[in-house]
């Protein structure tokens, strides 16, 4: 997509509130691990798949280089939570973060990836100022 988004601004503030989510998570001290058998590694793909599509679709020329910054932010935090008295390394972690985000740009390269351009443009047609 070459236009850019009339509402690019709340759509980044969007993805920085997600990704800010995804660094507290993994940082704070939890009380319960998720109740399902590997229900941590399904909310790793989860979110780095999500956190990719969401930035691919708001920078869709730089897709890639998110997915790479995404992948070392999966990294830097799983060595931050070696460095915690209640959190732990976990390499199968950072497997998860990577299969995400390969998830995400698969999903990238499907017609999804125009949803948050036709999100803009609905959002654009219903307030943009009438013409008289």
């Amino acid at each position: 997509m070459s236009r850019s988004l009339r509402f690019q601004r709340s759509w980044i503030a969007i993805g920085m509130a997600l990704t800010s989510a995804v660094v507290a998570l993994s940082l704070i001290a939890v009380g319960q691990a998720v109740p399902v058998a590997g229900g941590d590694k399904v909310s790793h793909l989860l979110a780095y798949g999500a956190l990719t599509f969401w930035w691919g679709m708001v920078y869709p020329q730089q897709r890639w280089r998110w997915a790479a910054v995404l992948m070392l932010l999966g990294v830097v935090l799983e060595l931050a939570q070696a460095l915690t008295p209640y959190r732990t390394l976990d390499y199968q972690d950072m497997l998860a973060n990577g299969t995400g985000i390969a998830l995400g740009l698969l999903l990238l390269a499907t017609p999804l990836s125009g949803l948050l351009a036709r999100c803009d443009q609905l959002l654009s047609d219903r307030f943009a100022p009438r013409q008289p």
